[in-house]
C-alpha cells in the first residue's frame, strides 16, 4: 500500500523502495528484518561522521591557505593552537571565553549558558588528568561536544521522520540532506547549533513516543543552549489542544475533558514550564548578578559611577537578553531593516523563501482537509459534533504543528532579529525544513527548482568553509 506525505511532495509516492516496503509490512525472515531496520541507522551515522571529518579538515585547510580578515576591535578574539584557530571565530570565541572566565561583559548574556558550562566541566575534568592545559583544550572539548551532537542529531532526525512522515525513504534522505546543510560550517564549529538540533529533534521524537516528560527535559536543555528553544514549548501546548479537540468530537463538553484529562493536561503544562524555565532562570541569574549587587553598593553609598545598576534593571520585567540583543545586535521590530543590511537579507533569502513555500503548502493542505471534513460532517449528521472536522483534519495533517513553529520562527527572524542567522537557526530548530528540502531535491520530476536548490546547498557549503574560518562575515 502506498502512502503519500501531504504538502511535502506533490504527488510523490514515498513508498518507492523495497526497504521501505519491508519495514512497513514486515519480513518473514527475522534476521533480514533486523538488518533492514539497522542498516539505514548505521549508514546515517557513518555518513554524518564522514561529513564532520570533511568539514573540519576543509575548515582547517581554508584557515591555513587564506589570510584572515581583521574585523573591528569589538569582535572577541582568542589565541589558541594553529590547528584550532578555524574554530574560534565570532561566537565560538565568545562561548570559549565564557567557559574559561564566566560572564564578564554585558554582551556575553546574549549567549545561553549550557554549552559554556559543558565546556568548562570538560576542561576541569581534563585538568585533573593533564595539569596546565590552556584554551586549546577548551576549544577541543567544545568541538568534540558539537560534532558528536551533530551525529546524534542526524540519527534523531531520521527516527523522527519515520514516525511523523511514515516514510523510510524520505526520512533517510532528509537525514542525508541535513549532513549537507547550508549552515554546515556552524554545525562543526564551537556553536550551539548541533547540540540544539539534537535536543530539538530528540524532544520531538520523545513526544511522538508519548514520553512528554523526557521530551520537555530535552526542550529545557535546548532552551539553555539557545533562547529560541522556548518556542518548542508550543509543541506541548499543541498536544493539550489536540486532546481537547479529540474529546469534543467524541461528544464531551469542554468542562468534562478538562476534568477527566486534568492529569494529562497538568503533565503537559508542567512540561511547558520545564521547557521555558532555563531562560527565566538565566534572566534571574543575570538580574541578581548585574542589578542586585549594584543596588547593595548604592545603599552603602560606596558605588562608583560605573557600578550603578544599568538602565535595563529598572524595567517592570527586566531581561538582559532583550536589552543586549537590542543594544549590540539591533534586535527589535524592524530595527534591522536598514539599507546597509541588504547583503544580510540576501544571505537569509533562500532559507526564508523555502520556509514561506513549505509553510504555505502545509497550511493550504490543512485548510483543504478542514473544508472537506466539515462538508462530510454536515452531510452525515444534521448536528455534527464540535471539533469533529478539525480533529480529522489535524489527523491527516501531522505536519501542522511543525509548520506553525517553522513559520513563526522565520517571521520573528525576518522582522525582529539579525536576519543573517536565519539559515542556521531554521536548520537547527525545524526538522520540517529538512523534510521539505529533501522532498524538493528528490522529486520524481526534478526541474529547475531541484537544480537551484543543489546550487544553493553547494554554494553555501563552499562559501561557509571559506569565509567563516577566516573571520569573514557569514550567516
Amino acid at each position: 500500500m502506498q502512502v503519500k506525505v501531504r504538502t511535502l511532495e506533490r504527488g510523490l509516492s514515498i513508498d518507492s523502495s523495497p526497504t521501505a516496503h519491508s519495514v512497513r509490512n514486515g519480513s518473514p525472515n527475522a534476521k533480514s528484518r533486523r538488518e533492514d531496520l539497522t542498516s539505514p541507522d548505521l549508514r546515517i551515522v557513518r555518513f554524518a561522521v564522514v561529513s564532520r571529518v570533511t568539514v573540519i579538515a576543509l575548515s582547517v585547510l581554508s584557515d591555513w591557505i587564506i589570510p584572515d580578515h581583521n574585523p573591528d576591535t569589538s569582535v572577541e578574539r582568542l589565541s589558541t593552537s594553529r590547528w584550532l584557530m578555524a574554530f574560534t571565530r565570532w561566537d565560538a570565541a565568545r562561548f570559549t571565553t565564557i567557559a574559561l572566565e564566566g560572564y564578564q561583559k554585558e554582551e556575553d548574556y546574549a549567549f545561553m549558558p549550557v554549552l559554556p558550562m559543558a565546556m568548562s566541566i570538560g576542561t576541569r575534568t581534563l585538568g585533573i588528568l593533564v595539569p596546565h592545559i590552556g584554551p586549546s583544550a577548551t576549544v577541543a572539548i567544545g568541538l568534540v561536544i558539537t560534532n558528536c551532537c551533530f551525529v546524534l542529531a542526524a540519527w534523531l532526525l531520521y527516527r523522527l521522520g519515520l514516525l511523523v512522515l511514515r516514510d523510510q525513504l524520505l526520512a533517510f534522505r532528509s537525514a542525508m540532506v541535513f549532513c549537507f546543510s547550508p549552515a554546515n560550517v556552524f554545525f562543526s564549529s564551537v556553536y550551539t547549533e548541533s547540540p540544539f538540533a539534537a535536543c530539538s529533534f530528540g524532544g520531538l521524537l520523545l513526544l511522538e513516543l508519548n514520553r512528554p516528560w523526557l521530551g520537555a527535559l530535552l526542550f529545557g536543555i535546548g532552551t539553555g543552549l539557545r533562547s529560541n528553544g522556548i518556542l518548542n514549548a508550543g509543541f506541548l501546548a499543541y498536544q493539550c489542544l489536540f486532546i481537547i479537540v479529540q474529546d469534543l468530537q467524541r461528544g464531551h463538553t469542554l468542562l468534562r475533558t478538562l476534568v477527566e484529562r486534568s492529569r494529562k493536561h497538568a503533565v503537559l503544562m508542567l512540561g511547558v514550564t520545564l521547557s521555558v524555565g532555563p531562560f527565566v532562570v538565566f534572566q534571574a541569574y543575570a538580574w541578581q548578578k548585574e542589578c542586585y549587587a549594584g543596588d547593595a553598593c548604592a545603599e552603602a553609598g560606596e558605588c562608583k559611577l560605573s557600578e550603578q545598576p544599568p538602565d535595563w534593571c529598572q524595567g517592570s520585567m527586566p531581561s538582559i537578553y532583550m536589552h543586549v540583543q537590542k543594544k549590540y545586535w539591533q534586535g527589535g521590530l524592524f530595527c534591522y531593516w536598514q539599507l546597509k543590511q541588504i547583503p544580510n537579507f540576501a544571505l537569509a533569502a533562500p532559507a526564508l523563501a523555502l520556509t514561506a513555500s513549505g509553510v504555505h503548502h502545509i497550511l493550504t493542505d490543512f485548510g483543504r482537509q478542514l473544508g472537506r471534513w466539515t462538508e462530510v460532517s454536515c452531510e452525515s449528521k444534521p448536528t455534527p459534533r464540535a471539533g469533529a472536522a478539525l480533529y480529522r483534519a489535524v489527523l491527516v495533517c501531522p505536519l501542522l504543528p511543525h509548520a506553525l513553529h517553522w513559520g513563526f520562527l522565520a517571521t520573528y527572524l525576518l522582522l525582529c532579529a539579525n536576519v543573517q542567522i536565519a539559515t542556521r537557526v531554521l536548520g537547527s530548530g525545524c526538522p520540517v525544513f529538512h523534510w521539505f528540502l529533501a522532498s524538493l531535491l528528490f522529486s520524481r520530476s526534478p526541474g529547475k527548482t531541484s537544480r537551484l536548490l543543489k546550487c544553493y546547498i553547494g554554494i553555501f557549503n563552499c562559501l561557509g568553509i571559506i569565509m567563516h574560518p577566516n573571520f569573514l562575515p557569514w550567516t
